[in-house]
């Protein structure tokens, strides 16, 4: 009986190494699979804020082309004013040799007014 008994002893040392072991490889499995999943996701937040970062540079040349259309319109504007103003008009008729008519009169006929010198 002494030898079952030594033998049996035996065999539960074993088993408890065994499952010992069992748990310390399951805690190891579990450590490294933690750590893979937080790599992952630190490199997905880099890659997310990297994508932010770039949008956000693409939007402030977006916005200052924006304000650079802005003020090359107002100029546009203020050129066409400047060319449909009446001085402008009376200038440009000068140098066309464009006379004017002061004394005009105007026929009417049955189906249009014809201007007559």
């Amino acid at each position: 009986m002494t030898t079952l008994k030594c033998l049996n002893k035996k065999r539960n040392k074993i088993r408890r190494r065994t499952v010992s072991q069992r748990a310390k490889e399951s805690k190891f499995t579990v450590s490294v699979f933690s750590a893979a999943l937080i790599c992952v996701a630190g490199l997905l937040y880099v890659f997310q804020i990297s994508g932010v970062a770039t949008k956000g540079y693409e939007i402030g040349n977006y916005e200052k082309t924006l304000v650079e259309l802005q003020k090359e319109n107002q100029k546009m504007l203020i050129e066409i004013a400047d060319l449909k103003s009446m001085n402008n008009l009376e200038n440009e008729s000068e140098k066309l040799s464009a006379i004017d008519y002061k004394d005009i009169t105007y026929i009417t006929s049955l189906s249009s007014a014809v201007a007559m010198e």
